[in-house]
């Protein structure tokens, strides 16, 4: 796992720590970006382009960051300088 994928999911998984929404009624948000990780480790060598593979990696786990928790935009992009 690089440090971006790393970072990513740290920042998810403390994002909806306290996301009120569980999934599938009971497991905890992780639960659910773990499984679509699962998805896009069984398909990544279909994207061509090796460097993009990282950045897809990582947007598995924020791409419900901003849609689903307190942070803006703005925050989530410090939060990614500052971490990374």
């Amino acid at each position: 796992m690089t440090k971006l994928v790393q970072v990513a999911r740290e920042l998810a998984f403390e994002a909806h720590a306290n996301v009120s929404h569980k999934y599938a009624g009971y497991l905890p948000y992780a639960f659910h970006l773990n499984l679509v990780e699962r998805v896009y480790l069984k398909y990544n060598a279909l994207i061509r382009q090796s460097s993009a593979r990282e950045i897809v990696h990582a947007s598995c786990f924020l791409h419900d960051t901003l849609e689903d928790t307190h942070l803006t935009y703005n925050d989530l992009v410090k939060e990614l300088m500052f971490r990374f």
